[in-house]
């Protein structure tokens, strides 16, 4: 008997099809064994009147908030919310991308993921955008705002434009601020404190004071910071008398108000009004006083930055620096050294900066035995120099005639400046090694001053 191949290749079909379909009747695997069944869970987020609400006390979401912890438990976590149907409910993925972002820090994947929902809300948006900030990334974070929020329509909140207002700023888009600032006013959020707190700031970041004042004035309610951002908005736009005004017009002032006034006079050098501000602050902290020992080390008044530094009732590492820095440039190299060898004893720990000025002092003074202390603090701390902190290590070393320990730092140096080209040349060139002095220069002239 003849068989009819399209027949069988229609029967072949409807058996592939008709075992598909009992294949989907059966239930979806469990991950966990006392997880609720699909139906139960798909009953919580029914639209019936008497279905509970989806929560954080959901059994998936409770897993989910307690023991992610690596990329495999959430792999497990979304299987579940995506055979379930819950991945698709605003909550539930929210919450899954807001513990993604703040385990893994794997921004991308939460992109990615981002794509597949139907109706993403504000809250991802904003936490997706959070977490490229978090990772140093601000344009990455202004491109998920324009190409997968605004593109998808999906409405910000009062949270989302402070956001972006600060992405503006940190990138210097006066342009993007402006689009944003549009935004604002066309969804209605201009009249929000914080929303109005962050323009004024990012328009003041951006240079633009006249713009941050029009979002001043027009504020109805004002708070401590409206007034803060706008008086530093001035100070570092070089506005001092307009900043001066705000200051003089507010009933309430706090510590951070005072220290802007005051690093403004100091940034112009008016250190008799800098002074009288700071004897009427009504309490001040390290900032305001270093303020002050910044200021008298900016024109080099050596006894008065010195006096200020011992009335301090606290100090820091920026204290220390301050004075070491000034001490280096008043040529007191031998006060410098003393000042250093307090800071030690003293527990505090000294930074790229301290040690830099105190290589420039062993430097200057040809204490080789001093440097190679320095050296070695660096090494048993873990202290990995940059260029500047390498460029002082090896010149400290050349100007003393170690030229061998010297050549050791120069070799190991990722990057290489033209100040350590010309340390090591000026080194060989001093303690009679004109030979190498030379062979170095054509080595620095063949690769250029920045040759590795």
């Amino acid at each position: 008997m003849a068989i009819n191949h399209k027949y069988y290749k229609h029967s072949l079909s409807l058996n592939k099809f008709l075992k598909s379909k009992k294949n989907l009747s059966k239930p979806p695997p469990k991950l966990f064994p006392n997880d609720p069944t699909p139906q139960q869970i798909t009953q919580t987020i029914s639209n019936r009147s008497d279905a509970p609400t989806l929560d954080l006390n959901h059994p998936i979401l409770q897993k989910l908030e307690q023991s992610c912890a690596n990329i495999k438990q959430f792999n497990q976590i979304h299987t579940q919310l995506t055979v379930s149907g819950l991945f698709q409910h605003p909550f539930a993925a929210s919450r899954y991308i807001k513990k993604l972002c703040a385990c893994l820090h794997s921004v991308s994947h939460c992109v990615s993921l981002y794509d597949h929902i139907k109706e993403p809300d504000a809250f991802m948006c904003n936490t997706i955008m959070r977490s490229f900030v978090n990772a140093n990334d601000p344009y990455g974070a202004l491109r998920f705002y324009y190409e997968k929020m605004i593109a998808k329509w999906v409405l910000p909140n009062h949270y989302t434009f402070p956001l972006v207002a600060k992405v503006c700023a940190d990138i210097g888009s006066l342009r993007g601020a402006q689009k944003v600032h549009a935004l604002v006013v066309k969804f209605g959020f201009e009249l929000d404190l914080f929303v109005r707190n962050s323009f004024i700031r990012c328009y003041s970041v951006c240079g633009r004071t006249s713009d941050a004042r029009m979002v001043f004035d027009n504020g109805f309610v004002l708070d401590l910071v409206s007034w803060n951002s706008m008086i530093d908005g001035y100070v570092k736009n070089g506005e001092l008398g307009l900043a001066r005004e705000i200051f003089d017009e507010m009933y309430d002032r706090d510590i951070f108000t005072w220290n802007s006034m005051i690093s403004g006079y100091v940034g112009v050098g008016d250190m008799d009004v800098a002074r009288r501000l700071f004897e009427k602050m009504p309490s001040r902290d390290v900032v305001s006083w270093n303020c002050m020992i910044d200021g008298f080390a900016r024109i080099k008044d050596v006894s008065m930055a010195a006096k200020f530094f011992d009335e301090m009732p606290s100090r820091n590492v920026v204290s220390w620096n301050i004075m070491l820095a000034l001490y280096l440039r008043c040529k007191k190299y031998s006060d410098c050294l003393r000042f250093f060898d307090m800071m030690v004893r003293g527990n505090f720990v000294p930074d790229e900066a301290s040690l830099v000025s105190v290589l420039t002092a062993c430097a200057e003074l040809k204490m080789l035995d001093q440097g190679k202390w320095v050296h070695s603090y660096m090494k048993n701390n873990g202290i990995k120099p940059d260029m500047l902190l390498s460029t002082a290590l090896l010149t400290m070393y050349a100007k003393c005639g170690a030229m061998d320990l010297a050549r050791e730092v120069f070799d190991v140096m990722p990057e290489k400046s033209v100040v350590s080209w010309n340390s090591m040349i000026i080194g060989y060139g001093m303690h009679g090694h004109g030979d190498k002095a030379l062979e170095m220069f054509w080595e620095m002239e063949k690769g250029g001053p920045y040759a590795k």
